[in-house]
């Protein structure tokens, strides 16, 4: 008899899907937008990036008092840090997504509608590279030591041979480094820190900072094509104009400007694209540096 209904239940279920001959119209409609909730200015996107730079500023504080057995300046700097966060949270970036789901009516049922959205804030935190401090944490400092001796063995080639230049040297190198900090992660790992000093455990709190140093995301983006030299220049003068930084700014894009004119001399059809809109975009910041 059981044998006999799991037939007859899987019958109805293939010729519910198969019909019975005639073309069926789909019944659940779903659609999914995707919408800026709260969107950012610059302004306060440079702040952002900031308040995360000075978090890992005090949590490198946070670890150097814990090993001096300082805990209660160890504790200063975890509150400030979680301060930093909480203006991160308020003005960091959200987006929504909305999902819309119905089905649609017939003679017997009525129509059956779903709406949600779901609000997903920016996680990954970008920081302001400008913020000197930043190369004490060891990845970015072993990328500095790395051009700093690429630079060194050009110079020494150079004095051997002037008609060699083996290495580049590091001013004619644009390497650009991006480091982000995981919110979610930051912020428990803070906490933890916190009530671990709280309770005088030291080395549990230094365990927890620790480990918000190793998730910080670093990403070292060096330019391989002189399309990509003149756009990383074009970016860092935009960024420069922005903080008022004029001279910066026309040093970068002069810098801009020479690497698109080699890049024009064996350019194909796809990179000419790229030339034309990056010059567009280089006329425009120009009329802003000029007063």
């Amino acid at each position: 008899m059981k044998n006999s209904k799991k037939s007859l239940t899987l019958a109805l279920l293939i010729g519910s899907l198969l019909g019975t001959g005639s073309v069926l119209a789909n019944k659940i409609v779903d659609q999914i937008n995707i919408t800026s909730g709260r969107s950012i200015t610059l302004q306060d996107q440079e702040s952002m990036a900031l308040s995360a730079a000075r978090v890992l500023r005090h949590v490198a504080d946070a670890r150097i008092a814990i090993h001096k057995k300082d805990l209660a300046t160890a504790r200063v700097d975890i509150t400030s840090a979680q301060t930093l966060m909480k203006i991160i949270n308020q003005v960091r970036p959200i987006t929504d997504i909305t999902y819309n789901i119905h089905t649609k009516a017939s003679k017997k049922h009525k129509a059956i509608d779903y709406h949600d959205t779901d609000k997903i804030p920016l996680e990954m935190i970008p920081i302001d590279m400008e913020q000197t401090f930043v190369t004490d944490l060891a990845p970015v400092k072993q990328a500095a030591m790395k051009a700093a001796h690429a630079h060194a063995h050009y110079l020494a080639t150079k004095s051997r041979n002037k008609n060699t230049e083996a290495v580049a040297p590091v001013e004619d190198q644009d390497i650009f480094t991006e480091v982000a900090i995981p919110f979610t992660p930051t912020q428990e790992l803070l906490n933890i820190a916190a009530k671990e000093l709280n309770m005088n455990k030291g080395k549990n709190a230094d365990k927890a900072l620790e480990l918000i140093e190793e998730n910080t995301d670093i990403t070292v983006i060096e330019a391989n094509t002189p399309v990509e030299h003149a756009r990383l220049n074009l970016l860092k003068a935009t960024k420069q104009a922005y903080l008022s930084d004029t001279t910066k700014a026309k040093a970068s894009l002069e810098k801009a400007e020479k690497w698109l004119k080699k890049a024009a001399k064996n350019a194909d059809t796809k990179t000419r694209a790229k030339i034309k809109n990056l010059s567009n975009t280089m006329r425009s910041l120009k009329k802003k540096l000029t007063p």
